[in-house]
């Protein structure tokens, strides 16, 4: 049998019908292909552990959030949050296994190749993997988005509808119009509608029973945040911008705890996530690119 370095003269002499018939013409690519995956620091930051969602909701101060503005982030914020917890989880653990299944599978060659010819195949299958695998994924979060609109489930947020509970007894709801972020777009019959968000004093919404409270006064426009139909678009059609900066996380905070209905003091300290940090998506990027990409910032991978 030919030395690794006696092939590839063999084969660079360009022997007509040169072949060398392998002994062995499969092997799993576990045994010479390794992956790992660098993941958006986001899914590490506080933003998506119980320092911050215990901020949002404030404690007792979470039972008022029908007081509140449906674009304020108070209370509320804690199920866009809880979900982008939810989908870093989700997406690392799809990675995990989409390897393991991957690094299973076979290269097979009957004849011997040269490593020039080894390296083009082995690098176009991984290829072919990282685009498999974040299409899938993506596919898969458009379907749930697109099974949310066109079932219209009514957001107990009120994010998409107006609702009215019209028995104390048993809390039933009764939908009584659509919301309409902007005069030209309707969450009763579109799923993009998004206006920006942050903290409001009260909201005009429909309290509990169907009061009415004062109309909505912005204190702080949260960049990046953007309100949807849902809680789910409001995270997908948002953005980090905030939460790069540690003055707009602070004056965030500051607000939400002076600005009525108010949330207690956070006796934590929230870290904005780090600018130096190299990233290949910018700050503004929304957050549905970033999901469909997996989170993941960077593979690597090498051949033994």
């Amino acid at each position: 049998m030919p030395s690794q370095s006696q092939y590839e003269n063999l084969y660079a002499s360009d022997l007509n019908g040169f072949q060398c018939p392998c002994s062995r013409i499969s092997v799993s690519y576990k045994e010479f292909i390794t992956i790992n995956s660098t993941f958006h620091q986001v899914c590490t930051s506080d933003f998506v552990k119980d320092v911050w969602l215990n901020f949002l909701y404030g404690g007792d101060g979470g039972g008022l959030w029908f007081l509140q503005s449906r674009y304020d982030i108070r209370v509320r914020g804690v199920a866009y949050f809880q979900l982008l917890s939810l989908l870093c989880s989700i997406s690392q653990t799809t990675i995990k296994n989409a390897v393991n299944q991957f690094v299973e599978e076979t290269f097979v060659s009957a004849q011997a190749i040269s490593q020039s010819s080894f390296f083009v195949q082995t690098n176009a299958t991984i290829r072919q993997f990282k685009t498999s695998t974040t299409s899938e994924f993506s596919r898969t979060l458009q379907l749930i988005r697109d099974i949310t609109h066109g079932n219209t489930f009514i957001s107990s947020f009120r994010l998409n509808w107006r609702w009215l509970v019209v028995g104390k007894s048993d809390n039933s709801t009764v939908p009584i119009g659509a919301i309409s972020p902007t005069n030209n777009c309707s969450c009763g019959t579109r799923s993009d509608c998004v206006q920006p968000g942050g903290i409001y004093m009260l909201g005009y919404n429909y309290g509990l029973y169907g009061g009415i409270s004062t109309p909505n006064t912005q204190m702080f426009a949260m960049p990046g945040f953007n309100v949807g139909c849902s809680s789910v678009e409001t995270l997908l059609r948002s953005t980090f911008e905030c939460l790069y900066n540690q003055t707009c996380i602070d004056q965030l905070q500051m607000f939400a705890t002076t600005i009525f209905p108010t949330i207690p003091n956070a006796t934590d300290y929230i870290t904005a996530m780090s600018s130096t940090f190299v990233s290949r998506f910018q700050p503004n990027t929304t957050i549905v690119d970033i999901i469909n990409e997996l989170f993941i910032e960077q593979w690597q991978y090498r051949t033994l």
